[in-house]
């Protein structure tokens, strides 16, 4: 059920996504709940928020991370070396 699940999630956002490049409306929206860290909480630092992110938006990033990753070498100049695997900073200093 799961790979169904993904495999729909897929082909409904990845052609919207890639034609347009926005991300539909409320993709991105993390909620924020707020854990006890004590028995009876009495201010703000007695309580630890934790962020419930979307599966779904962790897939998408990840995989346009990816995609980038493959176009960025070619695209940037070689003096940029930043978000470039295989440059170092340290070759633009000579």
């Amino acid at each position: 059920m799961l790979a169904l699940t993904l495999t729909l999630s897929h082909e409904t956002y990845s052609p919207k996504v890639l034609q347009t490049l926005e991300m539909p409306k409320g993709f991105t929206a993390t909620p924020i709940t707020l854990i006890l860290k004590t028995a009876s909480p009495a201010c703000r630092s007695e309580y630890r928020p934790i962020s419930l992110c979307n599966v779904t938006n962790k897939i998408c990033t990840k995989l346009m991370t990816i995609r980038l990753g493959r176009v960025l070498s070619k695209v940037l100049l070689l003096s940029q070396s930043r978000f470039v695997p295989g440059r170092l900073l340290i070759d633009n200093a000579f």
